[in-house]
């Protein structure tokens, strides 16, 4: 790997619906995943406190798995290079963010190495890439509609040409390389010329959403598939602007790749068939079954391949002759230059080249080569102080750091014996105080996110490290768990100061007050304490919860919220005396926080967000925010956002509006 690739690898990413009063408007997906809503409905309504994340303007959610799915595996002019392109977005809605999304990225691969080269990192899906005949440039496709062009000299973006109004889904050079084609989902197919790096022309379609775009190879001739009814793969005349031919299909046309002479179209639809029509009469030629995903045909037009959900086929041409099968579920498929060798895209994060005439297999190209790299639950999340990061960690033995403005990963932490539990960052100094199951605790330093290094051990608790905090000033980080107490620390020099007991049950959380003199904690015996920082004393114990308590947090004024797995939310006055509770998630409480000084935020087990008044002890709004349990959630310094994470295996950030701080 050379220095150009980030430390780790890169995340799942995602773009999302721009106005939540326009949510009732945009329709679920046809793929069945849960939408994101909010409890108001009058369109005269000021918006929610609590924004929809993963707008345009306020991106977006991070999944903590650095491996997303592969959609293309693309041959350079010359064989030497082979571009990937990954990322996924559930919903067939352009810009909806709903259901598992992955950050996308683009890979160059040295196909001699057989290591990346170079890759480039994108907060949507990358959905296709597309080299120039002579070899100097890459385009590649987004989610987001943009598309970006890459000077292979320097492996650097070297221009972002315009933007399509939905997803750009597929593109590709003229034959004479003077000319970029790009389509999407917006019924257009947009020309851009290469050479001064301008829109030349846009043709609208009546087909909805395009899914593939390729020229013949004289460049008179364009065909692009279909995702929508009627389902037809058209044949544009590129001078007159005009579709000459259209190929129906019983479901979407997934891929289109024409003949070398250009008289016939082979095309893959989900009706899982793999079809060679006439151009010229529009006559099936062909129909062969497993090509639901990717058909392309040889540089000499002798062979076809093929790729679905469960196999990979070659066939001879015209005879349709089946020459090899392999089974697993390819993406995509492409004949080398010279005609010997097909790389298979496979969805999960595999490209794999093969003989193309015995379909012998050659090598293998992945990235997901750390059994801690794939997709875990998420359990602890945390901001840096000045809100630029976010880290995550969960069932794996390791930490990730997220930019938290475009959710790419800056670096990861490893090396742990046991997973790690808990994560608090210090007000700041860019230290991170990362907690484990074994009892360890340790400070990183990672204001330099891709440089971490480890700046001081404190001495090991028996049983996980369930809670990790520091004081307002930074000089004191307390840690709690299996042990039942809390312990607190000089941060100078890792010296324990106290060891606050009197817990029956495990602490699973602590919160410091804004002023730094009293610490709440909360136990699975049900109760809270709160205790005086400075004594070492308890101050008063809490009861009211009737199960273990999950999570506390001090308002800026002293005021106390609790949430616990009875599914409860209980309100405290500074004094430790009770103001009420509230029925809160049926199936436990995962964390509290507040935002401000009387609006309070819960996250259930039932995957909801829940914002409360504080005085009034009444629900302002609910997001169904993630499909699993939320297990943590932060806010940042400034408040203007709260972090979530969840055993779905991702972290969101949303962004806070109209909240009194």
């Amino acid at each position: 790997m050379i220095s150009r690739l980030m430390p780790g690898v890169s995340l799942r990413w995602c773009a999302a619906a721009r106005a939540i009063l326009l949510r009732l408007a945009i329709v679920a997906s046809s793929l069945g995943v849960s939408t994101f809503c909010a409890t108001y409905a009058q369109a005269d309504e000021p918006p929610p406190a609590l924004a929809e994340p993963f707008t345009l303007e306020d991106p977006p959610r991070i999944v903590p798995s650095p491996i997303p799915r592969i959609w293309l595996a693309e041959f350079s002019p010359d064989g030497k290079l082979i571009a990937t392109t990954a990322g996924w977005h559930a919903p067939s809605t352009p810009f909806r963010a709903d259901g598992v999304v992955e950050n996308g990225e683009l890979v160059l691969w040295d196909v001699a190495k057989r290591e990346p080269r170079a890759a480039f990192f994108e907060n949507n899906t990358v959905r296709a890439a597309a080299f120039s005949l002579d070899g100097k440039l890459l385009a590649y496709c987004l989610y987001d509609g943009k598309v970006k062009l890459v000077d292979l000299a320097t492996d650097k973006v070297v221009k972002t040409l315009g933007g399509h109004k939905a997803l750009a889904n597929a593109l590709c050079f003229s034959p004479d390389g003077k000319t970029i084609v790009s389509c999407g989902f917006d019924q257009t197919l947009r020309f851009w010329d290469v050479k001064n790096r301008k829109a030349l022309k846009e043709l609208r379609t009546e087909c909805a959403r395009i899914t593939d775009v390729t020229f013949s190879r004289d460049g008179k001739k364009l065909a692009t598939g279909d995702w929508e009814a009627p389902f037809a793969a058209q044949v544009w005349d590129v001078e007159a602007g005009k579709v000459v031919q259209t190929l129906t299909h019983k479901r979407p046309v997934e891929a289109v790749s024409f003949s070398p002479d250009g008289e016939k179209l082979a095309t893959a639809s989900w009706d899982g068939h793999l079809r060679v029509w006439d151009v010229a009469k529009g006559e099936e030629l062909m129909d062969k079954e497993h090509g639901n995903n990717g058909a392309m045909f040889s540089p000499d037009g002798k062979l076809i391949a093929a790729c679905g959900y469960d196999q990979i086929a070659v066939h001879g041409f015209p005879g349709g002759d089946e020459r090899w099968t392999l089974r697993g579920q390819g993406r995509s498929v492409r004949f080398s230059p010279d005609g010997k060798t097909l790389a298979a895209a496979f969805r999960h994060n595999v490209v794999k080249l093969y003989e193309a005439a015995t379909g012998k297999e050659i090598t293998e190209l992945t990235r997901n080569t750390d059994p801690d790299d794939e997709p875990q639950a998420v359990r602890a999340v945390a901001f840096s102080s000045d809100g630029k990061t976010v880290a995550s960690a969960g069932d794996a033995k390791q930490v990730r750091l997220h930019d938290a403005s475009t959710g790419l990963l800056q670096g990861t932490l490893k090396d742990f014996k046991e997973a790690v539990t808990s994560l608090a960052f210090a007000p700041e100094s860019g230290w991170l105080a990362i907690g484990t199951a074994d009892g360890t605790a340790k400070l990183w330093d990672v204001k330099v996110a891709g440089k971490p290094t480890v700046k001081l051990a404190l001495p090991a608790v028996k049983g996980a490290v369930a809670a990790v905090a520091f004081s307002p000033d930074g000089k004191m980080l307390a840690l709690a768990g299996d042990d039942k107490s809390i312990h607190l620390f000089l941060v100078a020099d890792g010296k324990e100061l106290a060891a606050l007991t009197g817990h029956e049950g495990a602490v699973r959380a602590i919160a410091f007050s804004s002023d730094g003199k009293r610490l709440a904690s909360g136990s699975d015996d049900t109760t809270i304490k709160l205790w005086n920082v400075e004594t070492k004393t308890k101050i008063v114990t809490l009861e009211g919860h009737t199960a273990g308590v999950r999570s506390v947090a001090f308002a800026p004024d002293g005021k106390l919220v609790s949430g616990g797995a009875d599914g409860k939310v209980r309100f405290w006055d500074a004094d430790g005396a009770a103001r009420g509770s509230v029925a809160a998630h049926a199936e436990g409480v995962g964390a509290v926080a507040f935002v401000g000084r009387d609006t309070a935020i819960s996250a259930g087990a039932d995957g909801k967000l829940i914002l409360w008044d504080a005085q009034k002890r009444e629900q302002r709004q609910t997001l169904a925010a993630h499909s699993g349990p939320v297990t943590s959630l932060v806010i940042a310094a400034d408040g203007r956002r709260v972090a979530t994470g969840s055993l779905d295996k991702s972290v969101r950030i949303w962004p806070i509006r109209n909240i009194r701080l």
